[in-house]
């Protein structure tokens, strides 16, 4: 079941990854840290690694208002693991765009980029697997919303087993709409409900003078 979860994913990676765009630098303009933490994936048996991850609002540059995700692996010296997998789940209704990475690690992404219209996850393939001791690069991504917590799923090898593990990570909250919005929405149907009750008030009234 993991290999073929694996296996699915990386063909969806390898044909979302066409629309992709990566880059070698994290995107210019002035942001302020939003968040800034680490989690352990933990296979148990085998070993871990280590997410760092951060999220920054910016505040100029050509992505104003927006905010930045960045991610970076860390296998653990004593790992036995080959890591060669990585996902960010994106949650129904939220947005990423614009995948990049920053080769500040030892191993870069075979390919980094955002899969699923509208999107589900952020996922990179590692052909040069993650080995014991190493990090990765850099990687990130760009969405229209604040964050909140999400999952994360790492997959690997152990002597040519398929392991993985999953932890909690920063990830773009849904794209709700405006309060204004919201408010209209409201009356709206504060209006169709009351055109229904008049509309039954108007039949009954009718239905009482043809008895009559």
């Amino acid at each position: 079941m993991v290999m073929k979860k694996l296996v699915v994913a990386s063909l969806a990676l390898i044909a979302a990854v066409l629309f992709a765009q990566n880059a070698n630098a994290v995107p210019s303009g002035t942001k302020v840290l939003q968040e800034s933490a680490s989690t352990t994936f933990d296979t148990v048996l085998h070993g871990f690694a280590v997410v760092d991850y951060e999220v920054y609002k910016y505040t100029s540059g050509s992505y104003a208002g927006e905010y930045l995700y960045t991610y970076q692996i860390f296998n653990d010296s004593a790992s036995a693991i080959r890591f060669n997998f990585f996902s960010v789940g994106i949650l129904d209704g939220a947005n990423a765009k614009d995948p990049g990475y920053d080769s500040i690690g030892v191993v870069d992404p075979t390919v980094w980029g955002i899969t699923g219209s509208p999107a589900q996850s952020a996922d990179a393939l590692f052909f040069g697997t993650i080995k014991s001791g190493e990090d990765s690069a850099l990687l990130w991504f760009i969405s229209e919303t604040t964050y909140t917590l999400g999952k994360g799923t790492l997959f690997g090898t152990y002597s040519e087993d398929p392991v993985y593990a999953t932890g909690d990570l920063s990830t773009p909250v849904p794209d709700l709409p405006e309060p204004a919005t919201v408010v209209l929405l409201g009356l709206g149907g504060l209006v169709t409900l009351v055109q229904r009750k008049s509309s039954l008030f108007s039949r009954a009234n009718h239905r009482d003078d043809f008895q009559n």
